[in-house]
């Protein structure tokens, strides 16, 4: 099935005041491994960027797989009432995890927000995303602009080349104006409809770390749905934060 491709958009400000007569729930799912001890304070400014969303209707679901520090401790201590921490006493990876953790969101969810724990979101970014994928029910899966860290480059997701490899669209100084579909999200920020997750089975859980995503984002085009970038707002992101906290 090939998805409807004529995306409706309006300018950011629009997205940011756009009036949605109920808002549907937003389920940020944060998958910590010893983010406490390898990350430091981004983990807080991870967990405080959820938490300071402009967008009314969200739940935030700490999940830790098996960390070996106090991960689950201090989130525990310091965000109570805040968030719902789940404790995993194995690192079940990237894949499974995020699906073990899913079993625990709110039953009238509709949308998933996967967020690495070196990321941090702008305050606008669960209200624009949510509010254009409302606006654009064909659209399965989006992200907003991944901002590196140091602040020098881009990444608005990617595509595939004709060997199979995933090819990041990264830029370094232009940021188009215009929403742009794209094959796959990177799942460091990405938000899911929560059924069509659901009608997936989910990240496959055979992928440790790395290319779930992909997988994820090829499998949600074949059922019909589109991949969008969403410029309209942004996320910064350590890169490569999570894989050098799972060492």
């Amino acid at each position: 099935m090939i998805p409807n491709t004529n995306l409706q958009y309006e300018d950011s400000l629009t997205y940011k005041h756009h009036i949605v007569a109920v808002k549907p729930k937003v389920s940020i799912i944060i998958l910590n491994y010893n983010g406490r001890s390898k990350l430091g304070s981004l983990l807080s400014d991870c967990l405080n960027s959820a938490i300071n969303q402009t967008y009314e209707n969200i739940e935030i679901l700490f999940a830790d797989n098996g960390s070996t520090d106090d991960s689950c401790k201090y989130v525990k201590a310091k965000y109570n009432g805040k968030a719902k921490v789940i404790c995993f006493n194995h690192n079940y990876g990237f894949a499974l995890g995020n699906n073990l953790a899913t079993k625990f969101v709110s039953e009238d969810s509709e949308y998933l927000l996967f967020l690495n724990p070196d990321a941090v979101l702008d305050p606008d970014y669960v209200e624009v995303i949510v509010n254009f994928m409302e606006k654009n029910r064909g659209v399965g899966v989006a992200q907003g602009v991944q901002v590196f860290r140091e602040g020098s480059l881009v990444s608005l997701g990617g595509y595939v080349d004709s060997y199979g490899r995933g090819v990041e669209l990264i830029l370094k100084s232009f940021v188009p104006r215009h929403p742009i579909m794209v094959l796959w999200a990177s799942g460091s920020a990405m938000v899911v409809r929560r059924r069509v997750f659901e009608e997936l089975g989910g990240f496959s859980p055979e992928l440790f770390l790395y290319h779930d995503e992909i997988d994820l984002c090829s499998r949600v085009w074949s059922k019909g749905y589109a991949i969008v970038a969403v410029p309209f707002t942004k996320y910064r992101h350590l890169r490569g934060g999570v894989a050098r906290s799972a060492d």
